[in-house]
């Protein structure tokens, strides 16, 4: 069964929406995060992180949820070669995308009188492979087209 209150989104790199409409787009190429210690060096790199990251599933849970850092209405984070992304630890995707999935509920419907939240959104979008699709039924998780 698919999940019908947070959706991934699915994209190509030349995808008209919702690229355009975001004003902080952190690029994660999965070719560089074939494992979760790389994962963690790319995803604090691009979201350009604060010093107090550690490197495991926790603190990324908890710097994802946060990104008030990040001075942008629109925040988006886009895995490219999502074929590529954990590749050597398979196992340890689908704990990521639940972190995942759990970060864009939150920002979707928790903590309504966090004012970063109500003056931000944030995307996660994939690739528009199967790959991607795959990744995402596993989990259950619904999932938009903008290819």
């Amino acid at each position: 069964m698919t999940n019908q209150t947070t959706t991934f989104l699915l994209i190509t790199p030349d995808s008209p929406m919702p690229l355009e409409a975001c004003t902080f787009i952190a690029v994660l190429d999965g070719r560089n995060a074939r494992t979760l210690s790389d994962f963690y060096k790319e995803i604090a790199r691009i979201l350009t992180f604060p010093d107090y990251f550690h490197h495991n599933l926790d603190s990324l849970e908890e710097m994802i949820r946060d990104l008030s850092w990040i001075a942008a209405s629109r925040i988006m984070l886009y895995i490219r070669y999502t074929a590529s992304f954990l590749a050597e630890e398979q196992d340890k995707r689908p704990v990521v995308f639940s972190i995942f999935h759990d970060t864009l509920e939150e920002w979707q419907y928790g903590e309504p009188d966090d004012p970063f939240r109500k003056e931000a959104e944030f995307y996660i979008c994939l690739d528009d492979d199967d790959v991607s699709r795959e990744l995402l039924a596993v989990g259950g998780y619904a999932y938009e087209s903008y290819a």
